[in-house]
């Protein structure tokens, strides 16, 4: 089954056109063209707090964002989970040398768990951990 992992950088890259990282982000869905995508609920959640500082207008779209991803059939969600907590701060605390977020560790914990190496994302923290980054900086 051919999937990838969709990280919170991507799904910021796909609501602002003016993100750094929305070229990219467009790329990558080039090259991943018919691929399940799969992220977490605290993804999700990562994603509306960063978006939670614009003001009313931007967290609509954040709103409607999620909804869209969690009505999608092409997108597998995981649902947050104890055993996921727990697994990520033990690789979080593993990786106190690291700059890995509480979520990143949540999601490579799940990455594994479901056998993904893609992700979409421009967070470099993946690949210290072995996965494939798929959003690059493209001139």
């Amino acid at each position: 089954m051919n999937r990838v992992f969709a990280d919170t950088s991507y799904w910021i890259a796909t609501v602002d056109p003016a993100d750094q990282w929305s070229k990219a982000a467009l790329e990558a869905e080039r090259e991943v063209q018919g691929a399940t995508y799969v992220t977490t609920d605290f993804v999700l959640v990562e994603f509306l707090d960063s978006l939670s500082r614009y003001g009313p207008a931007i967290r609509e779209i954040g709103v409607r964002t999620v909804r869209a991803i969690l009505s999608n059939p092409t997108v597998d969600t995981v649902e947050a989970s104890r055993r996921s907590m727990i697994e990520a701060l033990n690789l979080y605390s593993r990786r106190n040398d690291k700059r890995h977020s509480l979520t990143d560790c949540i999601s490579m914990v799940e990455m594994r768990r479901s056998r993904i190496s893609r992700v979409l994302t421009s967070d470099r923290d993946f690949e210290q951990e072995g996965f494939t980054i798929l959003m690059r900086q493209t001139n």
